[in-house]
């Protein structure tokens, strides 16, 4: 039918990401007891186990597929304040290189 090839591929990319999602690594001095989005049963778990990444993550029994959406929201929001935080210790920098000395 000529509905295949596009949901074939649509499929295809829903894979593609999922799989990209399931090896994004975890920073290892997370603290998931910080995460108050996620339920205290999944964050006590992820402290103990420790996973390395996502997928990792979504295998440990007891992490409700929400808890794995809220851990990924947390990551995208520490990843967003250390870009600007980057950002902005650069654009300091520059600001002191190009001072002129009295």
């Amino acid at each position: 039918p000529h509905w295949r090839p596009g949901f074939i591929n649509r499929q295809q990319r829903q894979l593609e990401q999922i799989a990209s999602k399931h090896a994004r690594e975890l920073p290892k001095d997370l603290d998931y007891s910080t995460i108050t989005t996620m339920s205290k049963e999944s964050r006590e778990k992820l402290n103990k186990f420790r996973p390395q990444n996502l997928g990792q993550a979504t295998r440990i029994g007891g992490v409700s597929p929400a808890d794995i959406t809220a851990l990924v929201l947390h990551l995208s929001i520490l990843q967003r304040r250390s870009e600007k935080a980057n950002k902005a210790s650069k654009r300091s920098e520059r600001d002191q290189s190009t001072k002129v000395a009295p």
